[in-house]
């Protein structure tokens, strides 16, 4: 079972495999490096990534929740009258390894907690905040998540002229 959010989807376009790909290349910037453009995403392209030939890998170019952008990969491939974009979004690597290890953390704490209250020892911290802060980590990131993924999702039906459809 997987805990962390992430969507995998197909959109079905009518549209041939050269025009996705044109119309992606034309809303995805490559990846920046400079540090001088630090915080300045003030950019005419929604996307930041690479496009290559029947493949794609990109994010949303947007700042405040970054942490929480999709990251995007997929496939292009051709399907009865069009084409059939194949995409995969997840959240940041980097912020699901240290969501992981935070929980990770406040649940350990939280076992202590009820070990040391089944061996009737007096330890004082109360049990419920550290649930209530797993819980809360949890929610935040993935609400946040949904909300990001969601316009990323319209974002991308809209541009290639498609349908969605989930993966069973």
């Amino acid at each position: 079972m997987n805990y962390l959010p992430y969507d995998n989807f197909y959109i079905d376009t009518p549209l041939k495999p050269e025009q996705v790909q044109y119309k992606l290349k034309k809303e995805v910037a490559p990846r920046r490096t400079s540090f001088s453009i630090f915080g300045n995403s003030k950019s005419n392209f929604y996307f930041k990534g690479i496009v290559k030939k029947d493949r794609f890998a990109f994010q949303p170019d947007i700042t405040g929740l970054a942490s929480f952008n999709p990251q995007i990969k997929g496939s292009i491939s051709v399907y009865r009258n069009g084409s059939r974009v194949f995409i995969k979004m997840a959240l940041n690597p980097w912020f699901s390894v240290c969501m992981c290890i935070a929980l990770i953390l406040l649940l350990a704490a939280e076992l202590a907690i009820v070990i040391s209250k089944t061996n009737k020892e007096k330890f004082g911290l109360p049990d419920l905040p550290l649930l209530l802060m797993l819980a809360c980590i949890y929610l935040f990131a993935t609400l946040a998540y949904k909300f990001e993924s969601s316009a990323t999702k319209t974002r991308l039906v809209g541009l290639l002229n498609g349908r969605l459809t989930d993966v069973k």
